[in-house]
């Protein structure tokens, strides 16, 4: 599934840095389109998830910042990157996180 398979539902994003939402964190509500245009619909973090609250977000633009469920936080760097040598795609969305979170 290429990019979708980096992204859960759940998960707290943010746009691209130059984009119209500015610093602003979403969650994602669910996933649509197709390979050529691969969309998300997300709701402001903090806001009530209603229609009026929710945007789409184009996932090739966006950066994942946490996730509700993140089973290899603890984990130092040397055993995660074995992790990801080996096809892990949990200990990939973990570095993301990592590497996100480092360059705000």
């Amino acid at each position: 599934m290429g990019i979708f398979r980096y992204f859960k539902v759940g998960d707290i994003v943010r746009d691209a840095p130059n984009s119209v939402w500015g610093n602003k964190l979403f969650e994602i509500k669910n996933f649509h389109g197709n390979a050529y245009l691969p969309l998300a619909s997300a709701y402001f973090v903090g806001k009530p998830k209603t229609n009026t609250n929710m945007v789409n977000l184009d996932l090739r633009k966006i950066k994942l910042m946490s996730a509700p469920k993140r089973p290899l936080k603890n984990i130092n760097e040397k055993t995660l990157a074995n992790l990801i040598k080996k096809g892990n795609i949990e200990a990939e969305r973990e570095f993301l996180i990592r590497i996100n979170n480092n360059n705000k």
